[in-house]
């Protein structure tokens, strides 16, 4: 699990002004981020999913990582779509 969370906020050294530059390493950033929690959440439900034996919580646990997934899928294509949006607008 520990590998899942290698994406780095770590800012080069190549700061630049540039507006379409920030968007574009703001999108890259959140693309990683928010597929890292989406593979977390889909390999928990895969766990869950196979774990043997009925659980009381098993629906609402399964419940709460799918809209986690949604969530994180969601917010990386509004990010993604709002900077190929302004990429289009710079041109």
């Amino acid at each position: 699990m520990a590998q899942l969370l290698q994406f780095s906020t770590h800012n080069d050294q190549q700061n630049s002004p540039d507006l379409g530059v920030t968007i574009a390493r703001m999108d890259s950033l959140s693309q990683g981020g928010f597929g890292t929690i989406a593979e977390t959440a889909r390999k928990a439900l895969d766990a869950l999913q196979q774990a043997e034996g009925a659980h009381p919580l098993r629906g609402v646990l399964a419940e709460a990582l799918d809209v986690i997934l949604a969530a994180a899928d969601m917010a990386a294509n509004d990010i993604n779509c709002q900077a190929e949006a302004s990429r289009a607008v710079g041109r």
